[in-house]
This record gives C-alpha cells, sequence and structure tokens, in this order.
C-alpha cells in the first residue's frame, strides 16, 4: 500500500460515482485507518449527496478533519491534484480515469500517491460436480441478482459464469440463470456511458449467433457464449469490465485446477473479487486448494462477493491483488493492522441452505418501520420505540 499524506498535506478522496456510500467509507478509511486529513471532492453525479455527507461526517467537519468541495468539472480537479499541498489521492472509478488521474499526478512536484479501486470481469466459478436441484437454483439465483445490483454497474457484479467443459448439468444450470433472468426484478441501466458499451459487446457476439438470452432494452441481461478456453474462446465479453447488464458464458476444458488459472490469467479482466460455486457432493480438498489458488483480493466460497466488501467493519479487506493494476492499488479496511496481507476468503454456507438470500425483499414492516425512523423521524431512531 502507498504511504499515503504526509504531515502537513492533505489527502484527496475522489468520491464515486455509483454507490454513493462508498465516498464516506474511503474517507473513514483515510482518517481513522491511515490518520489523514481529507478534502472530499463530489462526484459530478452525485452533488446532491452534499447535505447526507455532511450530516454523517459532522464531527470530522467540525474539527477540521475533513472538509469537501462539489466537482466543478476537469479543469478544477486538474488544478486540485497538481496543489503541493495535496499528499495522497483516493479513488473508486474506472480503469482510464485512474490512469489520467496517475499521469497528472506525475506532473505535482510532490508526487503523490494513489490509491485505488477499480474494476473487474468478476468471474463465478461453477465447480463440476452432482448438484441437487435446490444446490442449482441457488446457484443461478445469487449469480443473477449480482449481475443485476445496480443495473449491472458495480465493480464486483457477476460478468463471467466459468463452467466445466462437459459438465454434465451444464444446460440445466444455464436453464435455470436464463429462467431467473426473466422473472426477477431488474433494476434500471442508468450509468452515464454504458448503453453505449452494453450494444457493443451484443453486437459483436450477435455477429457470430453467440447469444444465449438476448435482453430487449439495455437493462435486461444479456447472456453471451464466449465458447471452450483455451481452444475456441472469444474473449471479448471477459478482457474488460462491463460495467452494464451483460454476462458472459465459458467452458473450460481440464477440470477445476483449469478453470482457476483461467480466471487468474490476463483473459480475465482484473483481480478485485471472484467466487466459487460448489455443491455439497464436491471434493472438499479440491475445493480447498482452488479457494486458495485463486489471485484475487476477494475470494467469496457459494456467496457473492459483495459480502466480501461488508466484511470491513468485522477486520476484512477490500482491494484488488497486490501486484495486479487493473483493479487498482490499496487495500480497505484491515482494521486488525495485520502486516503481509494479500486477500480474504469469505465463506458461507452450503447452496443447499442459502443463509443469506440477496433477492429476497425485506418484509413491508421493516421498510415502514425504516421509513418512519430515517424519513419521517429525521434520522431519530427513537421514533420506532414510539411508533
Amino acid at each position: 500500500d502507498a504511504a499515503g499524506a504526509s504531515a502537513g498535506t492533505v489527502c484527496v478522496v475522489l468520491g464515486a460515482g455509483n454507490q454513493p456510500f462508498l465516498s464516506v467509507v474511503d474517507v473513514l478509511q483515510r482518517v481513522f485507518v491511515r490518520g489523514e486529513t481529507v478534502l472530499l471532492k463530489l462526484h459530478p453525479l452525485r452533488p446532491y449527496y452534499a447535505a447526507p455527507y455532511a450530516a454523517m461526517l459532522a464531527p470530522l467537519l467540525g474539527k477540521g478533519i475533513v472538509q469537501m468541495v462539489p466537482d466543478a468539472g476537469v479543469g478544477a480537479t486538474t488544478e486540485l491534484l497538481l496543489d503541493p499541498r495535496v499528499g495522497h489521492v483516493h479513488m473508486t472509478g474506472a480503469e482510464a480515469t485512474a490512469l489520467a488521474i496517475s499521469e497528472t499526478l506525475a506532473r505535482n512536484p510532490t508526487a503523490p500517491g494513489l490509491t485505488s479501486e477499480l474494476g473487474c470481469a468478476t468471474p463465478w466459478i461453477v465447480t463440476p460436480g452432482k448438484y441437487t436441484p435446490t444446490e442449482l437454483k441457488n446457484a443461478a439465483r445469487i449469480a443473477v441478482h449480482s449481475k443485476k445490483l445496480n443495473g449491472g454497474s458495480n465493480c464486483l457484479n457477476a460478468q463471467v459464469l466459468v463452467l466445466g467443459e462437459g459438465w454434465a448439468q451444464a444446460e440445466e444450470f444455464m436453464e435455470e440463470v436464463i429462467k431467473q433472468c426473466k422473472e426477477s426484478d431488474t433494476p434500471a441501466c442508468y450509468y452515464p456511458g454504458v448503453e453505449k458499451n452494453y450494444q457493443k459487446m451484443k453486437a459483436h457476439y450477435a455477429a457470430t449467433g453467440k447469444i444465449l438470452l438476448d435482453g430487449t432494452t439495455p437493462s435486461d441481461v444479456t447472456i453471451v457464449d464466449c465458447g471452450v478456453y483455451p481452444s475456441i474462446f472469444d474473449d471479448a465479453a471477459t478482457r474488460n469490465e462491463a460495467f452494464c447488464p451483460i454476462l458472459a458464458m465459458v467452458a473450460v476444458a481440464g477440470g477445476l485446477p483449469a478453470m482457476v488459472d483461467l480466471c487468474n490469467s490476463d483473459a480475465v479482466c482484473g483481480s478485485l473479487s471472484c467466487v466459487l460455486l460448489s455443491p455439497a457432493a464436491a471434493d472438499p480438498g479440491e475445493v480447498e486448494e482452488a479457494l486458495q489458488g485463486l489471485h484475487f483480493g476477494t475470494v467469496a466460497h457459494n456467496v457473492a462477493s459483495f459480502v466480501g466488501y461488508l466484511g470491513l467493519g468485522t477486520g476484512g479487506v477490500w482491494g484488488a491483488r497486490p501486484g495486479e493494476s487493473r483493479s487498482g492499488a490499496g487495500f480497505l479496511g484491515n482494521l486488525r493492522r495485520l502486516p503481509g496481507v494479500t486477500g480474504q476468503v469469505v465463506r458461507a454456507s452450503p447452496l443447499a441452505e442459502l443463509a443469506l438470500d440477496p433477492s429476497a425483499v425485506p418484509p413491508a414492516v421493516v421498510l415502514d418501520a425504516l421509513h418512519a425512523a430515517l424519513v419521517v423521524g429525521g434520522g431519530r431512531l427513537g421514533v420506532l420505540g414510539a411508533a
């Protein structure tokens, strides 16, 4: 991890555009874990979060530890990054944006460091083996939900389904995935610029007749067939982050070790997070070897990798695998300050149980209570006791 801002300088946090809570987490990381003063620049898509951020960060703002500025365009941001009082920059965003920031910082005479959380073509390995109907359904459910989160515009959305060539249940699994795509709720794909990427990828595979599910709108999941790795493999949907509702499927010859090798290769973009699904009938030794062999910042077993991000508050870490740059540099978390951390493995209950059902909607009474506490009650949770 980069050294961070030195005494007498500040860390500039460039706020994320896709998820508003990320900016707050990034600020808290730099203040409480790295011991820095922070200047938060809001993302141009999220100027209306200035007031909520101010409420959440009020103690730090009041002491002058944190300050916020609105986005004022590329020119103003460049001027900010070239200020000699900037000792470090942390950003969450796209690979191209990180490259542009790095080039700008190279012109700053104080040579500020840069940490970043970028994208990933998040692979989901479906371990070959015998799945029960419940296991197969649950595996498809969590994969599809992960693909649809935030309209597909997250760094941890499922992007590549990795199946074993000749796996007896491959067709059954993909049928369940398609069924879940059609029947589950579909959030709007709203993020600027992603529709162009969606249409480009879709057109590429349509030209070769390799579309397994053709989404009717840019918010609908389109599933494309990348072929068999490594012999007949089209990596147009795996070599870069999609950030849209494109879901790729690739078959891999050679069993579970070869599937791990594909995920670790340059054919799959990034190293932020990945998922390995396995049935109860799978060999536990082979599964464990695969989990340990995946070179990702977060390796999730039988659960979506966003759970790894949720683990930050309990000592977990989130970030690219050290040494791999396409998903960024540096970690969030590691509250226990463990030395030499390179990533984390997140383990869930067997697929037959699905302790965390990401597609389940909270009961109406829970949503009503939260509305009363946070909206009607002006954020005072005490209103719940009076309800």
